[in-house]
């Protein structure tokens, strides 16, 4: 029996409309390497991040999203509005059905990078740059991860042996007309972002299955 691994990178669109002042001319740049350990319900790796600023502003210090933390509790903003709308798997869901990252480390040139949360369900992480990143700069972050994959109760997690990761890995909130946007699923059904370049490499048991959007290298595999 072949199992799936769904993955999902790339969401675009936004929950509402925003005015686009500044034009985008890089994309930023992730390279993503995993490796699930089905048995542990965990996926660990690290992220390469070259991040543009494309804004008119000097920047020191880059939020992102953890939208996997909405599952660390049934007490999260997200997993209220589940309960709210009377989808109550989560309400009725065991500890170590829950989920959210265990370890996050941000670095860059080497240097470990000092990190504050923004809220209390550590959705939104504030990272300080070890130096201020100029309008059109780029700056390169490394981020080392693991992550408890939860039950499935939204777009994200396990569903016996088949595991669908939409949104899990730490995404740069957009700044746009001199702020940071904290929208997120957490209060809309589509999240807002910018528009980036994924590779993505995973290392999983030979008897699941990938299934994603984009070009597909190795056929073979």
């Amino acid at each position: 029996m072949r199992l799936l691994f769904a993955i999902t990178a790339i969401f675009l669109s936004p929950c509402f409309s925003f005015s686009q002042n500044n034009s985008f001319q890089h994309n930023n740049e992730f390279i993503i390497y995993g490796q699930l350990q089905p048995e542990k319900k965990t996926l660990s790796g690290y992220i390469d991040i070259s991040y543009y600023n494309n804004s008119n502003t000097v920047l020191n210090e880059i939020y992102f999203e953890l939208w996997a933390n909405s599952f660390k509790s049934k007490n999260t903003v997200f997993a209220k509005k589940l309960i709210k709308e009377n989808k109550t798997e989560i309400y009725f869901a065991k500890e170590n059905e829950l989920g959210g990252y265990n370890r996050l480390i941000f670095s860059s040139e080497g240097e470990e990078l000092a990190t504050e949360y923004k809220d209390n369900d550590k959705v939104f992480i504030k990272v300080k740059l070890n130096k201020p990143l100029n309008p059109n700069d780029l700056v390169k972050i490394k981020i080392e991860y693991e992550l408890k994959i939860p039950k499935c109760f939204y777009e994200i997690g396990y569903s016996g042996s088949q595991y669908n990761m939409s949104k899990w890995y730490p995404r740069p909130v957009v700044y746009e007309n001199s702020k940071w946007v904290f929208d997120s699923l957490n209060t809309c059904d589509i999240s807002y972002e910018y528009p980036a370049d994924y590779t993505v490499m995973l290392s999983l048991p030979d008897y699941y299955v990938v299934a994603s959007a984009g070009e597909l290298k190795t056929p073979k595999e």
